[in-house]
């Protein structure tokens, strides 16, 4: 694999690339969510778990410069694209730099099979960010012939979310049209920076109205959270490896047109049947009568939109079988669970796990 165009970021260090003699950039808050992630993230720095990646092929010629251009826009514009996660006395904080060059990689790939090309972006995929030096954003695009190329992106989940990632794909095709010679590019202002909304999530969590809400979740997590123990086909690991697989199941069209007809019946959204009927099928196959979900939330306004940078926020669904409820009296439960968890969602889950300090094991989330 070649790379015709990445500047190391090593460039931010000073000699020998020490960290310690990084060039200077501005330190901010990092926020509850990501506190947490640069935490789990320090047990196994070489775990791509956090990676948050999108890859997507594109036909036809593609301008190198133009692509350049647009993603350096890109950085230059989200401050969370040009950061480090650094420490200072045990505590993490976010460090922007102005100018960091974008982490650009263009690799020849004439010729290669699909297979290369799927090892290629998986090996991309899996590389480890370097949280203290940064950069924790990076583009490759591998170019197969004059009409096919393969880009992808990869971000650390430290600094950004799945909304992110489609605001980056969003504005990416638009700065690359604007640079290749098409229209301008007409991005949705920024009215509030990251790190106001950090500091404004700091100041609910402090006021009464952010107390009112953790002890909401005081009373609803009150005693003891039982962990899922399901009849697996093999042990359970001694920790978590990240290590995973995915199935997908599409439903056909008559059974959605049904589930459809029965969350509008029941007078639920259909997340809230699709959560009711999960929470059950868990519920058979462990035989617990107290089970626990958790569901994550954008946790975004309109003030941050449009922008990079973590806002998601998980609630905790906790629902109870006691009684043996039929299906219909369940889900009537489980959708006043979901309604109360969103008009509390708010509270940092975070501050929550610091707060309630359940057992911990290493062999579950």
């Amino acid at each position: 694999m070649t790379d015709s165009t990445f500047v190391p970021h090593g460039r931010l260090s000073g000699p020998e690339g020490d960290p310690s003699r990084a060039a200077p950039g501005t330190e901010l808050p990092l926020g509850p969510g990501p506190r947490a992630i640069w935490t789990a993230q320090r047990l196994d720095r070489r775990s791509p778990a956090y990676h948050i990646a999108r890859a997507v092929r594109m036909c036809g010629p593609v301008d190198l410069a133009a692509f350049r251009r647009a993603v350096q826009r890109l950085v230059d514009r989200h401050d969370n694209l040009r950061c480090a996660i650094a420490e200072r006395q045990g505590e993490p904080v976010r460090v922007v730099y102005d100018g960091m060059p974008a982490d650009v990689r263009i690799v020849e790939a004439e010729g290669w099979s699909e297979e290369r090309i799927q090892a290629a972006v998986g090996a991309a995929v899996a590389e480890p960010f370097d949280l203290p030096r940064g950069p924790l954003f990076r583009v490759a695009l591998w170019v197969r012939s004059a009409e096919e190329s393969v880009a992808m992106l990869v971000m650390h989940h430290a600094i950004t979310d799945l909304w992110s990632l489609a605001v980056v794909l969003y504005e990416y095709d638009a700065l690359y049209r604007e640079e290749s010679g098409g229209g301008p590019a007409e991005l949705h202002p920024q009215v509030e920076t990251y790190t106001e909304h950090v500091r404004r999530q700091e100041a609910f969590v402090a006021s009464p109205e952010g107390e009112e809400e953790r002890r909401y979740w005081e009373r609803e997590l009150a005693g003891d959270l039982p962990p899922l123990v399901l009849p697996t086909d093999r042990p359970r690991p001694p920790m978590l490896s990240g290590a995973a697989g995915v199935r997908t199941e599409r439903l056909d069209a008559d059974l959605t047109r049904r589930l459809k007809e029965l969350a509008r019946s029941s007078g639920v959204p259909l997340h809230a049947l699709a959560l009711a009927a999960f929470q059950t099928l868990l519920h058979r196959y462990s035989g617990q009568d107290d089970i626990v979900v958790g569901s994550p939330v954008a946790g975004r306004s309109a003030r941050v939109a449009n922008l990079v940078g973590y806002f998601v926020n998980p609630v905790v669904l906790r629902a109870r079988f006691e009684g043996d409820p039929s299906f219909a009296e369940f889900l009537a439960r489980s959708r006043e669970t979901v309604k109360q968890a969103h008009a509390h969602a708010s509270y940092p889950f975070s501050h929550l796990a610091e707060w309630l300090q359940p057992s911990r094991d290493p062999s579950r989330p």
